[in-house]
């Protein structure tokens, strides 16, 4: 669980958080303006890889439909890309950006 400071910018996928929020494998964090994380539970995430190769082996003709790199770029690009949120910070795109 995460549970943000009162008045602190918290996100959790992109969308703000204001109470204890759950989080799940590849959950994507922001803190503050600059501060991005990416929650891993490594007991999920064996479960989880278990169930896709399990899928896959059952329907090998499915394509995946996740982002092939979930990264600083998707990260920062998903919240900004959330506008229904006045607080929420605008996250530099690049290093040279923040400069």
């Amino acid at each position: 669980f995460l549970e943000p400071l009162e008045g602190a910018l918290t996100f959790v996928n992109g969308k703000k958080i204001n109470a204890e929020t759950e989080l799940k494998q590849g959950n994507r964090i922001v803190l503050g303006s600059s501060h991005i994380f990416r929650f891993h539970d490594p007991i999920e995430a064996s479960r989880l890889r278990k169930e896709r190769e399990d899928y896959m082996t059952e329907h090998p003709d499915e394509a995946v439909t996740a982002p092939s790199v979930i990264d600083w770029n998707y990260a920062t690009q998903e919240l900004n890309s959330m506008n229904n949120f006045q607080d929420k910070p605008r996250v530099p795109l690049s290093a040279s950006e923040s400069e």
